[in-house]
């Protein structure tokens, strides 16, 4: 028997209005380090004047530890401060970020007092260069989100406010993209980064610890089978249903407690013998929620 259930009218219309990109895959890099440090080095910038020092290494990879998994991390041992610097996919992704978002864990430990510095994300460009200031992070992992719009908080050094404009032509011809590795005085303490996330407009809803970062569905066109990537800021319910395009409920493919952290969810919906088209997922979490567009084929 058919259900007679059917998506809530804000989504229905979501659905409906969304640009017909919604099914092809998400823009997105992602960084887990699962297998090494994936092209990231160490950069020593000058936390003063953010000027660049002229020497830079690759940074420390441990195979586990991380949250979960690999990460990256560097041990404090020059008067410069430390910081992780992204490879040039990234840089090149940089027009994308603009009205998005990226995430990042850290975790940091070591003997001397931590320091409140100024610019734990640096963006450099040849005509300026932001910084955004983030909490120090702990001995234990933390989760941090940046939003690239001028309603956070970046800044030059001398304090000016970016406007949009800047800010796009900031990340449209970035040279650097610099996370802090160094919060102690001293050179006994390492910092550690993992899961950088950068998701395309759109792939973000929720803020803060509820926010829920929705990749790839691959393959976005299937028989059956595919994978969703997600990335939830904390542990909590999450419910995957599979809708028609008229809005029609068709079945519900998950409903599980998630850890925090990125997620690779295998699905199919070959169980529910449907006709070969087009269906939309939604996926709901108590604060947040994502759709993407699936095309089943027989």
């Amino acid at each position: 028997m058919t259900s007679s259930r059917c998506v809530p009218w804000a989504l229905l219309g979501l659905l409906l209005l969304a640009p017909l990109a919604r099914g092809n895959p998400i823009p997105l890099v992602e960084y887990g380090f699962t297998n090494g440090a994936e092209e990231w080095m160490v950069e020593y910038v000058d936390s003063g004047t953010w000027s660049m020092a002229d020497f830079r290494h690759e940074p420390e990879w441990c195979p586990s530890d991380g949250n979960p998994g690999g990460h990256i991390r560097v041990w404090d041992s020059r008067e410069w401060t430390a910081y992780f610097s992204a490879p040039p996919e990234l840089l090149d992704f940089g027009d994308n970020l603009m009205h998005s978002v990226l995430t990042v864990d850290r975790l940091h430990f070591g003997s001397g007092p931590t320091i409140d510095r100024d610019g734990d994300i640096l963006l450099v460009s040849p005509g300026m260069t932001l910084g955004l200031d983030l909490p120090i992070p702990g001995t234990e992992w933390s989760f941090d989100m940046v939003r690239f719009n001028d309603e956070e908080a970046w800044h030059t050094i001398d304090g000016h406010s970016p406007t949009n404009n800047e800010l796009l032509a900031v990340l449209g011809s970035l040279e650097y993209f610099l996370i802090l590795g160094d919060h102690r005085e001293g050179h006994n303490d390492v910092g550690s980064l993992d899961n950088v996330i950068g998701a395309g407009h759109g792939s973000v809803s929720g803020l803060g610890r509820d926010a829920l970062v929705s990749g790839r569905i691959h393959p976005s066109v299937t028989a059956g089978p595919f994978t969703w990537s997600i990335r939830v800021a904390q542990r909590g319910p999450l419910r995957i249903d599979l809708y028609r395009p008229d809005g029609r409920w068709v079945q519900t493919l998950l409903s599980s407690m998630l850890p925090a952290g990125l997620h690779e969810i295998d699905l199919d919906v070959r169980r529910a013998d449907l006709p070969a088209g087009m269906y939309y997922l939604n996926l709901q979490t108590p604060r947040a929620s994502a759709q993407r567009r699936l095309v089943l084929l027989k």
